[in-house]
């Protein structure tokens, strides 16, 4: 074989092994991009145990923030009856409780459509009809968010991305809305509920 031929031969030798490198380190990329991509958008990926562990924080927020401005209105009553020298009864109830969660006016934060103001914690649930639910509340979250950015803690973003809503257990057909059994409920987005916790409707001083 003369020298021609030998580095036609090496040259050609040389472009296989380039190529067939090339095609390797695609395929572990490719490989390594997958494997990336699952670890990032998985089931079990980052953002999907980020998004959960939001959520958890949450529920766990909302539910003490809920509990929060309901001791805070029991005090307001418990000092209240001390003053006037009655009951604490006569100043505060669940059913207060309830109003007061609907109608406080919640400053920093835009009205509403055809309001002057923000209003409300809780707004009542309604049916497919516009009915209104007895003692099913819708819990709005921008109300809550401002609540803790009173305190310089959290967010306060005005948005509405999770579902809770407060139940009356013991009180379906709204004979009685004193009864001390309200839970809070996480709503997911295929419907599921989940009891998170009680609201405290008498607190313990």
């Amino acid at each position: 074989m003369n020298l021609k031929n030998q580095n036609q031969v090496n040259k050609s030798y040389t472009n296989g092994l380039t190529l067939v490198a090339l095609v390797v380190t695609i395929i572990v990329l490719l490989i390594l991009a997958g494997v990336s991509l699952n670890l990032v958008l998985g089931d079990n990926g980052i953002l999907t145990k980020a998004t959960n562990v939001e959520i958890e924080y949450n529920k766990s927020e909302v539910l003490e923030q809920l509990n929060l401005i309901i001791t805070e209105k029991y005090l307001e009553a418990y000092h209240q009856a001390i003053n006037d020298k009655k009951e604490v009864s006569e100043y505060y109830s669940a059913t207060k409780v309830i109003e007061f969660l609907q109608t406080a006016v919640i400053e920093g934060l835009e009205p509403e459509e055809g309001q002057d103001s923000y209003v409300g914690y809780i707004e009542a649930l309604k049916d497919d009809t516009g009915n209104t639910i007895a003692n099913q509340y819708f819990v709005k979250m921008p109300s809550l968010q401002r609540n803790i950015s009173r305190f310089g803690l959290g967010k306060n973003d005005g948005s509405q991305s999770d579902i809770f809503i407060i139940v009356n257990n013991n009180n379906a057909d709204g004979d009685n809305n004193d009864v001390n059994d309200y839970v809070v409920k996480y709503i997911s987005n295929d419907g599921t509920e989940e009891e998170i916790g009680i609201l405290q409707m008498q607190p313990t001083l």
